[in-house]
């Protein structure tokens, strides 16, 4: 999906949507017995999630590292409840040291510069590794994909590299294979083509949540 909307939309709310998506396909059932239930005979089914234990993971791509470092942060506190492990991999990272955090992660959170450049080596070495488990694509601020030197970070090396790879035959039954995308961005303008490049569907909104304060002042202008 790409989604183009305001700042202030909830586009980062669509992203971690899109994360409960893809965890809610491994979710198990299990029969619950409470302790207070005065029918023991009586139990509950509950859906319980499956430890992935990097099985299925996430990729969050983020313009730059102030950000992905905020969300980081951020789902790693909401998502750490879960049992997820979620990691962050920017310029700041030892590269020695990240093969065994990356091959544990469910959400990676990453630059297109530094993710081209790990996706590289990794083939270099011969060893596809974590690539062949990645589910899901959050490109933040898809609009990158027009500057001049980034712009082709992101585009061939992390977009294209990723479809080039899902598209192999080895992947079909890998999590890969099927991987999805979701792009956003709040100054998009050709939205029907990124979505057609992607193969994906399009979302376009001009709402934005306004703050009390934004509210007082549009009514004292009235």
């Amino acid at each position: 999906m790409v989604v183009s909307a305001p700042t202030g939309a909830g586009k980062t709310g669509v992203m971690e949507l899109a994360m409960l998506r893809l965890l809610s396909k491994h979710l198990t059932p299990v029969v619950v017995a409470h302790n207070s239930n005065p029918h023991p005979q009586r139990q509950q089914q509950q859906q319980v999630l499956q430890a992935l234990r990097g099985s299925s993971k996430t990729v969050y791509i983020g313009p730059i590292k102030a950000l992905v470092q905020e969300r980081q942060a951020d789902w790693q506190r909401r998502f750490g409840m879960l049992g997820l492990r979620c990691v962050q991999l920017t310029g700041d990272v030892d590269d020695d040291n990240m093969a065994d955090e990356l091959e544990a992660a469910d959400i990676i959170c990453t630059t297109p510069e530094k993710f081209d450049q790990v996706t590289r080596t990794v083939f270099e070495k011969g060893n596809p590794g974590f690539i062949t488990e990645i589910a899901l694509v959050l490109v933040d601020e898809v609009h990158l994909l027009s500057e001049a030197g980034r712009g082709s970070s992101l585009e061939a090396g992390c977009i294209c590299r990723l479809k080039a790879i899902a598209a192999l035959p080895d992947m079909a039954k890998a999590p890969l294979g099927s991987v999805r995308f979701v792009a956003v961005s709040a100054t998009i303008p050709n939205i029907a083509d990124l979505a057609k490049w992607l193969l994906t569907r399009t979302w376009r909104t001009s709402w934005r949540l306004l703050t009390s304060s934004a509210l007082r002042r549009r009514s004292s202008t009235r």
